[in-house]
């Protein structure tokens, strides 16, 4: 698409510069509390991990920067490490892990390059291998998608 249309990269490096706040409030609430927002923050949950994965499937492009995916990553993964030790914060930390396991998932074999890659799976390994019981915000689901991570990496 950029090859015939030259503009879309800048339309897309422009939206992916707003990406990173996606991340900034993840929501929740109970569906048996309120069903309509319960449906509304699901759709925000799709919608970013739809980005997720788009934005890497750019950055195996070269359109995005891998090293802008690598920083969001990272930074992802920190929020993980402080939000398991909160209580109440499950649902947020199931929602980063979705699309930390998206964009790493997604990556091609360049992504082994990046300055970080070995920090960052020394990251995984640690958090796959924590006890859910040991931390408020963990549990198993959680744990799972990281022994996923950890398997395809």
């Amino acid at each position: 698409i950029i090859t015939e249309f030259p503009n879309m990269k800048e339309i897309c490096l422009e939206n992916f510069l707003n990406f990173n706040s996606l991340f900034k409030e993840i929501r929740f609430v109970e569906s048996n509390v309120n069903y309509n927002l319960f449906c509304e923050y699901n759709k925000e949950n799709e919608n970013r991990r739809a980005l997720s994965k788009f934005f890497v499937l750019c950055a195996n492009y070269d359109v995005i920067d891998k090293k802008d995916i690598e920083f969001i990553i990272r930074r992802l993964m920190q929020k993980i490490m402080q939000f398991i030790g909160q209580e109440g914060m499950t649902h947020q930390v199931e929602e980063i892990t979705e699309n930390l396991k998206i964009m790493i998932t997604n990556f091609n074999d360049d992504f082994k390059q990046v300055y970080s890659y070995q920090s960052i799976k020394q990251s995984v390994e640690e958090l796959a291998g924590l006890n859910a019981k040991d931390y408020l915000s963990l549990n198993n689901k959680i744990l799972f998608n990281f022994m996923d991570i950890e398997e395809l990496m």
